[in-house]
């Protein structure tokens, strides 16, 4: 069904409203008002010639759906337009839901596994870390925000997802059941020579919580602790706060810089539930909450950061409901670490660099045959050495 030259004007005016009360375009100088006029005729343009050219009839709708997610997604990976119908998903209470586990970033467009919970439903089903996610039930992730993938990564018990995979092969198809799976938040070894291995799966109360009971109280014979952040990109600010507070018994642990807001600075409370040696591994994709942690023990003194450059994602995200009960998630400030400067696009340097040894591999023109978990563990066990040495010499001085 045609839409109709009235409705083209109507939509145009919709498009306007939102996209120049986003952009704070309809004030500023003669030049931005015409550019801001220039933009409009072409929009309309280009409206009109699809309403009446495009060889199958579209609806006002699509077509409008079409242009938000299109405009929110050209922003960053995590804004984007929920229709009236996810934004009643979204905001619906998450009793009863179970995800998948899996975490994914973006990269490329694509949603990419960068975390497989053991014994979940992704686990199950022989999804890996390091393929990209081509569509959840037939749709792509491309015009996804990270909020949409992980919600469409979750759903009543027995419900189940299809995803297309790509990666290092083709393509494959994969069937998730989503059925109830037991998860330890937090993985706890102790080397032999004191250094106490703690695996974040994922940041939440439950992370916090587990963390707290298991530090208040640690393995007989620990003298270091050695908090494992790789991989981490999902949890919220709140729980990166109590989990650097954790550590810290004063100082900032981050400011947040939100657009047209004063600096907001969350600060730490007095009491630790450990003092001692405290050094934390990161990779390239410990991400967000992750960053705010590894920021707030690093540049406060706290801890010494191990690995490798993290992601680099400081981005503070809100979601912005609209007349018509559809919305928007928007990206509306930064994260800063403690002294003021923020880590977004440029990611946190380790004090102690430790890779893979993948790069090195191929820089000597191998093929590294190893496996992702393979040199996950050899590098977790690189870190490990490193702290073992340095208490050696600690007790030779």
């Amino acid at each position: 069904m045609r839409i109709g030259r009235h409705r083209v004007a109507l939509v145009v005016l919709s498009f306007l409203v939102l996209v120049f009360t986003l952009a704070g375009r309809l004030v500023g100088d003669e030049g931005q008002r015409e550019r801001t006029y220039n933009d409009l005729t072409t929009f309309t343009e280009v409206l009109h010639l699809v309403d009446t050219s495009y060889v199958d009839a579209v609806t006002e709708e699509n077509l409008m759906a079409g242009a938000f997610r299109g405009m929110l997604a050209s922003l960053d990976p995590h804004s984007g337009w929920l229709s009236p119908e996810e934004t009643r998903d979204v905001l619906a209470a998450e009793d009863g839901r179970i995800d998948a586990g899996v975490e994914t970033t973006k990269r490329s467009g694509y949603a990419y596994v960068v975390r497989i919970m053991p014994g979940g439903p992704a686990d199950k089903a022989g999804v890996k870390v390091g393929e990209y996610i081509r569509t959840i039930d037939g749709r792509t992730t491309r015009e996804m925000s990270d909020l949409q993938v992980r919600h469409l990564l979750a759903g009543s018990p027995d419900t189940l997802i299809h995803l297309n995979l790509f990666g290092d092969h083709e393509g494959r198809e994969v069937e998730l059941e989503l059925v109830p799976y037991e998860l330890e938040p937090v993985d706890a070894t102790l080397d032999p020579g004191g250094v106490l291995v703690v695996t974040a799966r994922r940041l939440g109360p439950g992370t916090v919580k587990a963390l707290d009971h298991l530090l208040r109280r640690p393995p007989e014979g620990t003298e270091k602790v050695l908090l494992d952040l790789r991989n981490v990109v999902g949890g919220q600010e709140d729980d990166a706060v109590a989990f650097s507070d954790l550590f810290l018994d004063e100082g900032v642990i981050v400011r947040v810089d939100e657009r047209g807001q004063e600096e907001r600075v969350l600060s730490a409370r007095a009491g630790t539930v450990w003092d001692g040696p405290l050094a934390l591994l990161v990779n390239h994709l410990s991400a967000g909450p992750a960053e705010i942690i590894a920021a707030a023990l690093g540049r406060n003194g706290r801890a010494e950061l191990l690995g490798e450059r993290t992601f680099g994602d400081a981005s503070l995200q809100r979601l912005i409901r609209l007349p018509d009960d559809s919305s928007i998630i928007l990206s509306v400030g930064h994260y800063l670490g403690p002294k003021g400067v923020t880590w977004h696009k440029e990611g946190l340097v380790p004090d102690v660099p430790i890779g893979d040894e993948k790069d090195e591999i191929a820089a000597e023109g191998e093929t590294d045959e190893r496996s992702p978990l393979a040199r996950s563990e050899e590098q977790l066990q690189r870190a490990v050495q490193y702290l073992l040495d340095q208490g050696a010499v600690e007790k030779a001085a």
